[in-house]
């Protein structure tokens, strides 16, 4: 059937999207009143990341530990997490071949992972979809793969290409 999520974008340092989460949850719990009126989740596009993507300043940490409590407030209220992300993402340089590995691991504990920075936010999220930033099939297959398609779907993952309509 058809799913229901909340949409925020507010494309802040402070990745306020994961703010909201716990608004959505409330909403679920204390507004609706049958579980048509109920959100089946969230989903969050910040591409503050694009900015910030390989810098040594603790930055991509801070938005991958605000992902994670965007992710725990969801849990906490029973619905699921889609993030939004761009196809490079994943890489500092792309022609170069050159990875944008984050040493990472969730606040609280658990173990601290190397890998790319969409291997994390695929981890994260319980369903992602890659802004490929083209519209010919090739180039984005291309670009989806390169954004860590393969690794969602080994997971089990919900990943979905958006394509840019407009010529």
């Amino acid at each position: 059937g058809v799913k229901v999520y909340a949409l925020f974008s507010i494309d802040d340092e402070a990745f306020s999207e994961a703010d909201r989460v716990p608004d959505v949850v409330a909403w679920n719990q204390y507004c609706a009143s049958c579980p048509n009126e109920k959100f089946d989740g969230v989903a969050i596009n910040n591409e503050r990341f694009s900015t910030k993507k390989c810098d040594a300043d603790g930055s991509e940490e801070f938005i991958l530990n605000r992902l994670w409590d965007a992710k725990v407030a969801a849990a906490a209220g029973d619905i699921k997490l889609h993030f939004s992300i761009g196809w490079h993402w994943g890489w500092c340089d792309v022609g170069l071949g050159i990875l944008n590995n984050i040493a990472w691991g969730p606040p609280g504990g658990g173990p601290i992972v190397t890998k790319p920075a969409n291997g994390h936010f695929i981890d994260i999220a319980d369903s992602v979809d890659v802004q490929v930033s083209w519209n010919t099939p090739s180039t984005m297959a291309t670009r989806a793969t390169k954004a860590g398609a393969a690794y969602a779907e080994m997971l089990g993952k919900p990943f979905w290409v958006l394509a840019y309509t407009n010529p």
